[in-house]
Formats: structure tokens, C-alpha cells, sequence
């Protein structure tokens, strides 16, 4: 290389340093020279990052309820477990989409109307294994796991019907034979029949300084603490005389069985439910601060994985296998075999002309005009009109999600109108 060659290279090197030196000196975000130098923009307060907490949002915001309804696990932590889907996927198919007119509180909606009015966050209707309607609002979509409510009970007893076919746990036995620690209490001679059929003829106890079970009892780290409060508790009617509806017998239900089949509740219903029904997606079960799953709610679910449950119970009317349960579990729900006298569809005024059988709501039926019982139709219901209705005689089923964000017995009503029009537009 000359020597002029090496001069200008001498030359732009220099010049390229000053530009460099400049150009870092009069930026307006100097860079640090050290990890412990560098400072936030003052529009940045580095300790609020990430400290966004579901329970400051208001929940009696109608604004905020759909939201909420997507993210309980948040508002519990450390009290959901886990439900695993598996390697076997029951594949939706689309089919020919259906038309909705229905006379609802006395006025004609459609599928549109009815959603709006009645805050229902995702519908869909299967028939046949294929999807005649899906829909979704207030950002729910295929993927959001809303929490269901009292459709938790139809899963249990589901649950509770594979454990009975196994001969590991009957509904037969008085409470007392699983949860001794109940024993001498007004809960320990009760049939576990009668905690299912809500007979069980127990009530909480009155008072106004009486602890509430949910926000009270039920955060506590305790093993005891539940089982404790139930002790308080009073009889109010024999066995199997009053309709009385109490999340309380679930949680006993729940806990019975866990104990039977000696695994956690959750993974009894992954390997017997979530599994063989072909889930897509994880589910979440509600547990108390000592991890045991209430039984009675809390179920995190997606609309099209209610469908896919629904389809595998009515596999069981269709000579397909479906859940594991005794002969003719289901077909007596459908029947409404045992559904009679205080528990008889009309009975209650907590799912206006439903009845009550082993955790599933009847319908219905012999009237004048069609109902849905006349289909043999029975349904999962949760508080705010979440639904699983499976309608045997048409193959069908209808899956509703609420984000409604206050809870009166209408609002089932209303679904069942909208779901009896759907089931008479199916058989057309």
C-alpha cells in the first residue's frame, strides 16, 4: 500500500471517530456507561411493570364481567388445578348453518337478539357431529376457558357414574363411610344419593355472624376447615323429602370420591373425561385453599370442549361407548326415571319447569305443546344460564356461555325457550 493510500485511510478513520463521538454526544438518551447508571424515561415507573391485578377490577361492572369470567384462575391464586387434554382430538365439522326465531320474555329474538339480551358469550349448536351454529361476543373466542359454574356437577356425577361402574365407590352409602369425620353430624347418615338428588334434607346455619363458605372458609389452608364449618350445620328435613339445592353436597360429593379412587379429583376427570371425550384444549378445576376441588363449580372450559362432553355422553344413546358409567346411567336421566314427586320438572323455582336427577336438569315434557323433554332432553346448567342441553332423539347438543353479570332463575328460563326453538329448527 503507498504511502498517500495509507494517509487516507488514516484520514477517514478520524473522521468516521468524530462523527461516531458527535453523534453519541448529542443524542438525546445518552447511553450508560454502567448497568446501575442507566435511568428510566421519566414517563416509565419500572414497579408498576406487570403489577396489574384482576381483583382491583370492579366486578360489579357489567363492563368488566365478561373479562373477569375468562380470568378466575387470577382471582384465585393457588386455588385451580389443572385438567389435561390429550393426544386424541374429537374433530368439529361445520355444516349447514341454521336460522333461529324464538319467542323469548314474550318477544320474537334471534340467535342475535337472544345472545345480546340475555349476555350469552359463546352459543353453539352440534348436530350430528357437525357445528350448525358457533358464535361468540365480548372477545370470547374458540381458546377462552370461561368459568361454568354449577355445569361442574353434571362432570362430577359423571365422574362419580365411571367410579360406581368400577365398583370402587357407591352412591348407596351414607356420608359417614367416606367422610367419617362427619359422622354424628347431621350430614353422616345422609345416602350420597341424596347429596346428588339435593335431598339431603341439610341446610348452613343461621345467623348473622355466621362465616360465608366461599370467602371465608373455603381460602383457608386448613384440611380441616371445611369439614369444621359443615359440622355447624343443621337438618331441616328427612332424607330425600324437600328439594333443598346446596353447592355444600357437591364439595361432600367430591371429596368422597376423591377418596375412593385414591387419586386427585382432576386427574380422574383427564384420564376418564377430558381424554376420551377428545378435549382440544386444558381445562381448570376451583379447589380451596387446601386443594381440594370443591366439586360444585369452578369448572374453566371452552364452548366447543361443552360440545365435545356432550357429544360423548350421547354417544352413550347411540351405541358408541361413551363414559364408562353403569347400564342405562344416562338413559335414566333422560328418562327422568327418578326425577319425581319434589324433585319433578316445575317443582323448583331454581330452573324454572326443570327437575333435578343426579346432578343433570330434566326437561319437560307431554304437554300440548313440544318441549324439550319430549326429545328426552337433560342439561348441565350453571348460574347465569351457562348450559350443556343434550337432546338424544335429535343428536344434538347445545352449548351456552354467560358473561350476564347478575344471576335470576328467568335467565334459565329464557334458555330453555331459546334452546327448545333451536331443537324444533334441528328437526325440521
Amino acid at each position: 500500500m503507498s504511502i498517500k493510500n495509507i494517509f487516507l485511510l488514516l484520514v477517514g478513520l478520524v473522521r468516521a471517530q468524530t462523527f461516531l463521538t458527535s453523534t453519541l454526544t448529542n443524542s438525546r438518551t445518552p447511553l450508560p456507561t454502567s448497568a446501575t447508571s442507566a435511568e428510566a424515561p421519566s414517563y416509565v415507573d419500572p414497579a408498576q411493570i406487570g403489577t396489574f391485578n384482576l381483583s382491583t377490577v370492579n366486578n360489579t361492572n357489567p363492563a368488566d364481567f365478561a373479562f373477569l369470567t375468562r380470568h378466575e384462575d387470577e382471582l384465585l391464586p393457588n386455588r385451580t388445578t389443572q385438567i389435561r387434554h390429550g393426544s386424541k382430538l374429537r374433530r368439529l365439522h361445520p355444516g349447514t348453518p341454521i336460522e333461529i326465531s324464538a319467542a323469548i320474555n314474550g318477544s320474537i329474538q334471534d340467535i342475535d337478539s337472544f345472545m345480546y339480551e340475555c349476555g350469552i358469550a359463546g352459543l353453539m349448536i352440534v348436530k350430528d357431529g357437525a357445528i350448525r351454529l358457533e358464535k361468540y361476543q365480548y372477545g370470547n373466542m374458540p381458546s377462552s376457558l370461561n368459568v361454568v359454574q354449577s355445569v361442574t356437577k353434571s362432570f362430577l356425577t359423571t365422574a362419580i357414574g365411571i367410579a360406581i361402574k368400577r365398583k370402587i365407590f357407591t352412591l348407596n352409602a351414607p356420608v359417614s363411610e367416606y367422610v367419617p369425620e362427619l359422622a354424628g353430624t347431621p350430614y353422616g347418615p345422609v345416602l350420597l344419593q341424596n347429596l346428588a338428588d339435593m335431598t339431603a334434607g341439610v341446610e348452613p346455619p343461621n345467623g348473622t355472624d355466621v362465616p360465608d363458605l366461599f370467602t371465608d372458609i373455603y381460602p383457608r389452608t386448613d384440611p380441616e376447615a371445611v369439614l369444621d364449618f359443615f359440622k355447624t350445620y343443621q337438618k331441616v328435613a328427612e332424607p330425600g323429602e324437600a328439594f333443598s339445592y346446596h353447592d355444600e353436597n357437591y364439595y361432600v360429593l367430591a371429596l368422597s370420591l376423591t377418596r375412593a379412587v385414591k387419586v386427585p379429583l382432576e386427574d380422574w376427570v383427564t384420564e376418564h373425561i377430558w381424554e376420551p371425550s377428545g378435549m382440544e384444549y386444558d381445562g381448570y378445576m376451583r379447589t380451596t385453599g387446601a386443594y381440594q376441588v370443591d366439586g360444585h363449580g369452578g369448572l374453566a372450559i371452552t364452548l366447543q370442549d361443552m360440545a365435545r362432553f356432550g357429544l360423548f355422553v350421547l354417544e352413550s344413546f347411540h351405541g358408541k361407548t361413551g363414559p364408562d358409567v353403569p347400564k342405562r346411567w344416562f338413559d335414566n336421566i333422560a328418562d327422568a326415571t327418578t326425577s319425581t314427586g319434589v324433585r319433578a320438572p316445575g317443582n323448583n323455582e331454581d330452573v324454572p319447569d326443570a327437575g333435578y336427577q343426579t346432578g343433570w336438569w330434566t326437561m319437560p315434557r307431554g304437554e300440548e305443546t313440544y318441549r324439550l323433554g319430549d326429545d328426552r332432553a337433560f342439561a348441565a346448567m350453571g348460574t347465569y344460564d351457562q348450559a350443556i342441553y343434550i337432546i338424544p332423539n335429535i343428536n344434538a347438543v347445545i352449548a351456552m356461555q354467560s358473561s350476564y353479570p347478575v344471576h335470576y332463575p328467568g335467565l334459565f328460563w329464557y334458555g330453555q325457550e331459546f334452546a327448545t326453538a333451536a331443537a324444533l329448527a334441528l328437526k325440521k
